[in-house]
């Protein structure tokens, strides 16, 4: 049984883990910041996944074009079992890729019981449903915002999403289903 932190549903923290963070989004997650920031000045972003040298220095150019370095962490790569870690504290997960074909991830964010935001490509629409969380738009930053924003804004539907998504977990991508 993974219990989150007790602080989980208040601590404005947005998770994105993605290996090949290019083809996963991560970049999106950065463009949604500085709107998620105004509404919630002490959001914090993890971004932890790795990319090429090119997109990696493309991301965190624009976090100093945002003047935001303080807000975001960047982690190349942490072995599976510290990965636990930062979904505890997660007050929301995000991964929009721009193509998917399942998503496991999102299955690890919801066994943690958080709130998950994906984009509507491939089968991600057979994982993250309406009482769990959020589907957005392909390559859309500003949807991504406004549904960071809904989970920030109400407490008890993260809460509810996430013990939700953890139900969902067990009951239909169990190991033996």
């Amino acid at each position: 049984e993974v219990n989150p932190e007790k602080e989980k549903y208040n601590s404005r923290n947005v998770l994105f883990v993605g290996p090949n963070a290019e083809r996963k989004g991560a970049i999106l997650v950065v463009k949604s910041a500085p709107s998620i920031l105004k509404k919630f000045p002490d959001a914090t972003f993890t971004i932890i996944g790795s990319s090429s040298t090119l997109y990696k220095r493309k991301m965190k150019s624009l976090v100093n074009n945002y003047s935001l370095q303080d807000k975001f962490e960047f982690i190349d790569h942490i072995p599976q079992e510290q990965l636990l870690r930062y979904y505890k504290k997660a007050n929301v997960f995000v991964m929009p890729s721009l193509m998917e074909a399942f998503g496991q991830v999102y299955l690890e964010a919801m066994a943690t019981k958080t709130p998950v935001i994906g984009a509507n490509v491939g089968g991600v629409s057979d994982i993250i449903t309406n009482d769990i969380g959020y589907l957005v738009p392909p390559k859309n930053s500003n949807a991504i915002a406004d549904k960071i924003i809904d989970v920030f804004s109400d407490n008890n539907r993260a809460k509810m999403l996430g013990e939700n998504g953890r139900k969902r977990v067990k009951e239909n991508f169990s190991i033996e289903k």
